[in-house]
């Protein structure tokens, strides 16, 4: 499983909900927490993984995202990739 947006399949399309402007990802939460984060490799456990078969995955892969008009900043879920 994998993110399509950390990747580079996809860009997330969103609007600000204060200005309507245009969002910009800011990249995985887990690359704000550390100092040397984005450099150390992804070992993270699917802990959202269904472990039902039938049952689709709901793994995700949280993003910061922020308005650079209202400087307004949010965290969003991206839905990762079988």
């Amino acid at each position: 499983m994998f993110c399509p947006v950390c990747n580079g399949l996809t860009s997330i399309q969103e609007h600000c909900s204060s200005c309507t402007g245009s969002l910009i990802d800011g990249g995985r939460v887990n690359d704000w927490v550390g100092p040397y984060a984005p450099y150390e490799p992804i070992n993270e456990p699917f802990a959202n993984e269904s472990l039902d078969p039938l049952e689709p995955s709901l793994a995700h892969c949280n993003h910061i995202i922020y308005c650079p008009t209202c400087q307004l900043t949010a965290e969003i879920s991206v839905n990762e990739w079988i």
